[in-house]
């Protein structure tokens, strides 16, 4: 009986499943009963180098068969043969086209009568190699996608320079990160010469050694740009131990392997836009450092007016981060489902370690929003803005009237139990539709966000107290009167500018 069986790669690892059934003509009564095996593998998971494969089972300490077959057309395979039921041991090696074993994988297991075995094993690279995964053949339903840059049985690494040839007019380069924390701290550079990508890695600290469970190294990220079949071929410049070049790089046994990536469509793009502005002034920043994660990974830097622009994205979800020395980073979570999403960031300088710093922004409507703070029985808002030497210790620092916000505070000194609200000066509509988002920071690091209630009656949004010893207690309600006061506030006109 013939069965065909397919074989896919498993992250760093390729699994080979191997399908036993049992022959028409085995006796009914026997411990050892004869069984048939038929094997087909498909070399999408396998290596580009590997040109045939052999197989062979032992039984008892004696091998009962030994099978090679060339590749033919992608694809190989073994006839059907006959063995018995009980304990057998399972050897795949891939070869190259100088017969040299680059995969090996090897199992025992014990084979039942009377029903269908399968048994599994895994094929890793039994020489030095450095290689793209996943293997000979990653086939892509969407861009982005990713690729691996792994390393196997070398003992030592210290740094490597490589080097990926692609075709740009069917892939574009995106960025490049570690796999992992298993290599340790990492510094990785890439650039992209015409169709060359230049790839430079190197481990921090004094291990040479070479973990043997971590062997993807860095994560190449991809764009596709067009449909259809394009190769990766990779080849190895220069790679060091701490005494110099790796030994195992100047003999024949090391292999240098790529991937051929089947694009089979191409995703709806769309563009991450915005700016970045600074939250004590309102001033827009320049240089900040615009990340964003997701289904494409892409850095830039902001313009002298603070904007971004981010285009040829896949459609998805995407974390966005704004980071700039001095400054404490910004991140925003983005679905990005139409041709263009525009974000506004509002970063703040780095505290105190004891100094507290809350920033609201909101949507387009209501117009103005005003960020409210009490403590030491002093209200702090725009008609009142405090101060950071005296009493409250608290400020005012910016005033939005024209939507989006960025209405800021800063508590120089914590000395009393504080209130934050947030009041809707211009009445209509709701707060409750206007997406308000409250960011509050102590010393470099963002401590809470809050986001106003969706429902609720009344003009006042309170947000949450800081205790004199820096808990937060969140409120989160929506009511009628000033949290302060505990009286509706009447409306005061505002100064122009605010």
């Amino acid at each position: 009986m013939m069965k065909a069986i397919k074989f896919t790669a498993l992250v760093s690892l390729i699994t080979v499943s191997l399908l036993i059934g049992c022959s028409s003509n085995k006796p009914t009564k026997s411990d050892r009963q004869p069984t048939a095996l038929a094997v087909t593998l498909l070399k999408t998971s396998l290596a580009a180098t590997v040109q045939k494969v052999t197989l062979e089972v032992v039984q008892n300490d004696q091998i009962i068969q030994r099978d090679t077959t060339a590749v033919a057309d992608g694809h190989f395979g073994f006839s059907s043969f006959d063995h018995y039921a009980g304990n057998a041991t399972f050897t795949v090696n891939g070869l190259d086209a100088s017969n040299r074993v680059i995969y090996a994988g090897s199992t025992t297991v014990n084979i039942q009568p009377d029903q269908n075995n399968s048994v599994s094993l895994q094929l890793l690279p039994a020489v030095p190699m450095v290689k793209l995964s996943p293997y000979w053949m990653q086939t892509q339903t969407a861009s982005p996608f990713v690729s691996q840059l792994e390393l196997y049985n070398i003992a030592k690494f210290r740094s490597g320079d490589f080097q990926v040839t692609f075709d740009p007019t069917a892939i574009r380069f995106d960025s490049i990160r570690p796999s992992g924390t298993a290599w340790g701290a990492l510094t990785d550079t890439a650039s992209v010469i015409e169709s060359q990508l230049l790839i430079r890695v190197s481990r921090q600290g004094n291990d040479d050694v070479v973990p043997s469970n971590a062997p993807a190294l860095v994560d190449l990220w991809f764009t596709a740009l067009t449909a259809g079949a394009t190769d990766l071929t990779l080849s190895t410049d220069r790679m060091v131990d701490n005494v110099g070049t790796i030994a195992e790089l100047g003999s024949s046994s090391f292999v240098a392997d790529g991937q051929t990536i089947s694009i089979q469509q191409v995703s709806e793009y769309g563009t991450i836009m915005g700016s970045v502005s600074n939250a004590l002034d309102g001033n827009p920043l320049d240089s900040v450092d615009v990340t964003v994660t997701g289904p494409a990974q892409r850095s830039v830097k902001t313009n002298s007016d603070g904007s971004f622009s981010i285009a040829e994205l896949p459609y998805g979800a995407y974390q966005v981060v704004a980071s700039k020395t001095g400054y404490i980073q910004g991140t925003r979570t983005v679905q990005l489902l139409q041709p263009t999403v525009n974000l506004n960031f509002v970063i703040t300088p780095v505290l105190g370690s004891n100094q507290y710093r809350a920033v609201l922004t909101w949507g387009a409507e209501p117009r103005d929003l005003d960020l409210h703070l009490w403590t030491l029985d002093t209200e702090v808002y725009f008609s009142r803005m405090g101060s950071l030497d005296t009493t409250p210790f608290a400020f005012l620092d910016v005033d939005d009237v024209s939507g989006y916000g960025r209405e800021t505070i800063t508590i120089w000194k914590l000395l009393d139990t504080c209130k934050f609200s947030v009041h809707n000066y211009s009445r209509s509509p709701d707060i409750t539709v206007s997406r308000a988002h409250i960011d509050f920071y102590k010393g470099s690091s963002l401590i809470r966000s809050f986001d106003v209630p969706t429902t609720g009656i009344g003009r006042w949004w309170y947000a949450f107290d800081l205790t004199p010893t820096g808990a937060i207690i969140e409120r989160n309600t929506i009511i009628v009167i000033n949290p302060g006061t505990g009286q509706p506030s009447p409306q005061q006109a505002k100064p122009t500018p605010k």
